[in-house]
């Protein structure tokens, strides 16, 4: 009876380790999938779901019908970029990458466009981005962190941005005898436009 106590003794102890080794590896996990950081404030987005339809009129009787259908994904995040380097001297200091240094850090960002659409120039319009073209976004207020004294840390940070599915129908309205006006679909075409949001911003040890 004894033994088995001791055997049961054991086995619950094994088990409570177990558990917190699961318990902390599962921890680790998510905390290493977040990047301690900040956020610029983010821009003005186009909104996650809108359609848009375009005519055009022609010559040969019937007319062309475009409509663009939009739907924004999840959030994704560009390559980190490089900041300004920053000395914690004697005492440490607290270091500040803002706005400031938008002159002398890539704060570029390209709306480019995967896939095929009958007209890419127009859904970039819609989205209120030029497709092809980079843009400067401001840093705005940025980010500040402390560095510890004899140390140098440097400044990082990456574009977010969405991506937004684009699903363009072309159709042909063409007025028949008898039937009123009948409209043929054409052909789809699905692009993905990435569209900026805002700077993310952390620090490293350098």
């Amino acid at each position: 009876m004894k033994k088995s106590k001791k055997i049961l003794s054991i086995s619950l102890c094994l088990l409570t380790i177990f558990s917190l080794s699961t318990s902390a590896l599962a921890l680790d996990n998510n905390s290493s999938e977040k990047v301690i950081g900040n956020y610029s404030e983010q821009v003005k987005l186009p909104q996650e779901e809108f359609t848009i339809t375009q005519k055009e009129n022609t010559t040969k009787g019937y007319v062309t019908t475009y409509t663009r259908t939009y739907t924004r994904g999840s959030l994704l995040y560009g390559s980190w970029r490089n900041g300004a380097l920053y000395d914690g001297g004697p005492d440490g200091s607290t270091a500040t990458f803002n706005y400031t240094y938008n002159q002398t850090y890539n704060n570029s960002f390209t709306a480019t466009l995967s896939g095929e659409l009958f007209n890419p120039l127009l859904a970039g319009i819609d989205l209120g981005v030029t497709v092809g073209s980079s843009k400067s976004y401001s840093f705005g207020s940025g980010t500040s962190f402390f560095v510890p004294a004899n140390t140098t840390k440097i400044a990082k940070y990456r574009p977010c941005y969405y991506k937004y599915k684009v699903v363009e129908k072309k159709y042909y309205e063409q007025y028949v005898p008898g039937s009123g006006i009948v409209t043929y679909l054409v052909g789809t075409k699905t692009g993905y436009v990435n569209v900026f949001s805002m700077w993310h911003f952390t620090n490293a040890y350098y």
